[in-house]
């Protein structure tokens, strides 16, 4: 699907509490803040969320966290990255991608309803955006969109 056909869609979507902003060459993605408040406003990284599988050649290098939000960085050997992103639900925040270099598809991770924006090119991110019942994800890399969505499907609270 091109970027001007995904512009043909209602200019607004609203999807796990969030709001798909389409414009003429990128998305916006706002999370709804009303959605089922949590007794905190930190994530606690007791409660952090992790793939099972790492595709072949890479490794976690890094585990930032700011605000409600933490990523953990992974990398290979030829410097190829995968961000990870968990967010609690409760949190607002905005995230745009590029939907002039995409293409659109509705997925399934596990049982739950996902987003997957895949790059056009080798150079570009594709990207992964899913819930649970109180946190979304973003998972992207330039790797091959079917590692992702296996990386995605892995992903569990890590114990």
């Amino acid at each position: 699907m091109s970027a001007g056909l995904l512009c043909v869609k209602a200019a607004r979507v609203t999807i796990f509490n969030a709001i798909l902003d389409w414009k003429d060459r990128y998305v916006t993605i706002k999370y709804d803040e009303r959605e089922k408040q949590l007794n905190k406003s930190e994530v606690d990284m007791s409660e952090l969320y992790k793939p099972k599988y790492i595709p072949e050649g890479f490794y976690q290098y890094d585990v930032a966290k700011s605000g409600s939000t933490i990523t953990i960085k992974y990398i290979n050997n030829e410097k190829i990255k995968i961000y990870f992103d968990q967010k609690l639900l409760s949190s607002s925040g905005i995230a745009a991608i590029d939907s002039e270099n995409k293409n659109y598809t509705e997925i399934s991770i596990g049982e739950t309803k996902a987003y997957l924006f895949e790059a056009k090119s080798e150079d570009d991110n594709t990207f992964i955006i899913w819930k649970n019942e109180t946190t979304s994800f973003n998972l992207f890399s330039n790797i091959n969109k079917d590692e992702l969505i296996k990386m995605a499907e892995s992903i569990n609270k890590e114990k």
